[in-house]
């Protein structure tokens, strides 16, 4: 029970993590990108990167590559 309180944390503090950083980047282009266009090149949806961006939803490793 105790390694799993400890995973739960990480993986909090990683979505949230991945969640600012995705969300920054993707403004950070000049010009930004818009949710469409990053799912579009990403070849998901507009909805799965406000998902990531949220924190609701972790992206595959696929889908980032």
């Amino acid at each position: 029970m105790r390694g799993n309180h400890f995973q739960a944390i990480k993986e909090s503090e990683l979505t949230n993590h991945l969640s600012k950083n995705l969300k920054q980047l993707r403004l950070s282009k000049n010009p930004p990108l818009s949710q469409e266009r990053l799912a579009n090149n990403l070849g998901t949806t507009r909805e799965a990167i406000s998902r990531f961006e949220q924190g609701n939803r972790i992206p595959t490793v696929c889908t980032l590559l």
